[in-house]
């Protein structure tokens, strides 16, 4: 069910959204959920809702098996990628603006940053389409005994670049876990597509989409067992990875 106000007033055809993009999963081999009904305006229900099979597992941040556990989701997302958008309605689009944004007062790199943001107010790089989860991480896909069940959490899928969900998940796991594990991410992904080319302006633009914060421990990976993490560690790794962006641009 969709019961945050602000997200209804500002995506008011969310329910629809992620029906349709079930609808579209429906002809394929991925595992995600099925579509049963949908209550696209809540009319029904009290409030937008969408109904969907349910499917086993559950979030793991924790493997046993780091290496397989990051190929394993690197190889479900190049099969996402593999679907044809086709004329599926909804288009990426940034939710921040880099000319709506300022350096934050709260990262000791500002430089970086004012870096960060010149490059993200560039001309997109060129390249082909696909479709794209819009919100590719860990807590979005589920693992059965060691093996990926699931991806779940579609109201955000659109067809755009794929590097805007590689950045998506890096970042998250820049965050999560460290550089190392955003960069082994990367080479898993380019193992799994290789026609990919990989664009840093794309990880930039997604690194931007956390702003303006401050940078905080996302609840749900306290809630799936991950302890000892704090904001100021957030915020080191925030910066630390953005500057190593910068440097790879700026090479």
């Amino acid at each position: 069910m969709f019961d945050d106000q602000v997200w209804q007033a500002e995506e008011p055809d969310i329910a629809r959204h992620e029906a349709a993009t079930l609808q579209k999963l429906a002809s394929t081999d991925l595992p995600a959920p099925r579509l049963i009904a949908v209550d696209e305006t809540g009319a029904i229900a009290g409030m937008p809702m969408v109904l969907m099979t349910h499917l086993e597992g559950q979030v793991d941040l924790q493997p046993k098996n780091l290496h397989r556990w990051l190929a394993d989701m690197a190889g479900m997302l190049a099969r996402i990628h593999a679907i044809p958008p086709g004329d599926f309605a909804w288009k990426y689009y940034r939710y921040n603006q880099p000319e709506q944004l300022r350096i934050p007062d709260w990262s000791g790199q500002p430089a970086v940053w004012q870096q960060a943001l010149a490059i993200a107010g560039q001309v997109p790089p060129e390249g082909t389409t696909c479709l794209l989860h819009r919100d590719y991480h860990p807590t979005n896909i589920l693992w059965n005994k060691d093996q990926l069940s699931a991806i779940v959490d579609w109201p955000n899928a659109c067809e755009g670049p794929p590097g805007v969900d590689v950045g998506h998940c890096r970042l998250n796991l820049a965050l999560l876990m460290g550089i190392a594990e955003a960069e082994q991410f990367l080479a898993a992904y380019q193992a799994a597509a290789p026609s990919f080319r990989h664009e840093p302006y794309w990880d930039v633009v997604a690194a931007l989409e956390f702003l303006p914060g401050p940078p905080a421990v996302y609840p749900p990976w306290r809630e799936f067992g991950v302890t000892g993490l704090m904001d100021e560690l957030i915020t080191s790794r925030y910066d630390a990875y953005v500057s190593q962006l910068v440097g790879k641009i700026s090479m």
